[in-house]
């Protein structure tokens, strides 16, 4: 057991004074000496954290007289975390000592959640500064946050002033903040839409649909039915399904499937399933278009065309005589 010193008060007469706010749990007594030469009145009260009104104050001592030069002790009673305790005396002369008992067996460390520290730590007790957003603990002679630094700002905005320092952490409390989805965004477009995004579309592919070339690369979305085993038609974009088989890819749920195995694509347009989908699960298809390369030239074709450029050329030089 550890005895501690809570609270000194010499307060003025006739005035309700707080002596303290408990911040852990402990069990406690108030002396009261009157250094006077005349008898004195006290009142010793115990204000519970959830009272309201004086009939659930406690009392300790109410009108009780001490003769002059004498002193008072009250039972010990308990005092739970937020309890306060006022005096009053009616006179100047009346000083008050609050004395309390804390466990401190060494391996019973306490949690304190609070916006003052709490009386009376051991090493290893913890306290979590309500205000500051700030988890600490006792290292024998100062509160020391248990990460290292200020550990907190909860806030909206990056922190600014005070200026952060090594250590210190901002907690974010926008609830705006960005949630990347499951999938990326497909927007279909036929400019560049990259100066209208922000990070919340992370991940998001644009397709460009500039008529003016064929795209290689498009991706179908859609949500499956109950019992569904056909997936074609149109998509989430509004884009009827298309691929050159063999070049396609199928997710269901983000997990990509084996063809053959657990699907079918023959046709281009439509992808039947090996086993039935289930209400609500996510399909997605990437499309890779096959795209046939023409009017070229072979190598033999390239050597041929410049082999005749240069006889055209160097032929009727020789036949003028030069």
């Amino acid at each position: 057991m550890a005895i501690v010193r809570l609270a000194l008060s010499n307060p003025s007469s006739d005035t309700d004074t707080l002596l303290h706010t408990a911040t852990r749990q402990s069990l406690v007594s108030v002396i009261a000496t009157n250094t006077a030469s005349a008898n004195a009145e006290v009142d010793i009260w115990l204000q519970p954290t959830s009272a309201s009104v004086t009939s659930q104050y406690a009392y300790m001592s109410k009108g009780t007289i001490i003769p002059a030069n004498n002193s008072l002790e009250t039972f010990r009673f308990a005092l739970e975390v937020g309890d306060s305790i006022y005096v009053r005396s009616t006179n100047n002369s009346m000083s008050f000592s609050l004395n309390a008992i804390y466990e401190s067996s060494g391996n019973q460390n306490l949690v304190t959640v609070s916006a003052s520290s709490p009386n009376a730590p051991n090493i290893g007790d913890v306290w979590v500064d309500s205000d500051a957003v700030q988890v600490n603990f006792w290292d024998g002679s100062s509160w020391t946050s248990a990460v290292g630094g200020a550990a907190g700002y909860p806030q909206d905005a990056e922190p600014t002033s005070p200026a952060p320092t090594t250590g210190t952490i901002w907690l974010d409390t926008d609830d705006s903040a960005p949630t990347l989805a499951d999938f990326p965004t497909v927007i279909y477009s036929p400019t560049d839409v990259s100066a209208s995004l922000t990070i919340a579309d992370t991940g998001t592919i644009w397709v460009d649909t500039d008529t003016s070339y064929t795209p290689v690369y498009t991706k179908w979305a859609s949500t499956a039915s109950a019992g569904q085993t056909v997936i074609s038609g149109n998509g989430l974009s509004g884009f009827s399904l298309s691929y050159s088989p063999g070049y396609e890819q199928v997710f269901i749920n983000g997990i990509l499937l084996t063809r053959t195995q657990d699907y079918t694509a023959n046709n281009g347009t439509s992808i039947t399933m090996t086993e039935a989908l289930s209400d609500g699960d996510a399909i997605q298809i990437v499309a890779i278009d096959v795209i046939e390369i023409s009017d070229t030239y072979t190598q033999s074709q390239v050597d041929s065309l410049i082999s005749t450029a240069v006889s055209n050329i160097i032929n009727p030089l020789l036949l003028s005589g030069m």
